[in-house]
């Protein structure tokens, strides 16, 4: 029986996070606790509304370019961002997205 769980700070055992926009995958940047400390400083703006500080959050977690995510519907950046928090707090729960279709397909 092995007694040793065994991490990396090179890599994760978890795979990235990803998404797609207009056929390109975006994989989410490495989880860390720096990370997470930049996002919060935009999460009660974000929770406030401020759209400026919610791209910026999608930005900080996936490094997608301000150009795209800028001609994106804003309730598909809050979904991105609501898909990223539930991978990220929920791993193992099954994605109940409501996307599992492509833009302009029917369910």
């Amino acid at each position: 029986m092995n007694n040793r769980f065994v991490l990396s700070t090179k890599k994760s055992l978890f795979d990235p996070i990803e998404v797609e926009v207009d056929g390109k995958i975006y994989q989410s940047k490495k989880l860390s606790r720096e990370l997470f400390d930049e996002l919060k400083k935009y999460e009660k703006d974000a929770m406030g509304g401020d759209l400026d500080a919610l791209y910026k959050q999608v930005n900080i977690i996936f490094g997608i370019e301000s150009s795209i995510l800028n001609a994106l519907d804003i309730r598909d950046i809050q979904a991105m961002l609501e898909f990223a928090t539930n991978k990220i707090f929920h791993p193992d729960k099954k994605d109940e997205s409501k996307n599992e279709s492509r833009p302009g397909e029917k369910s």
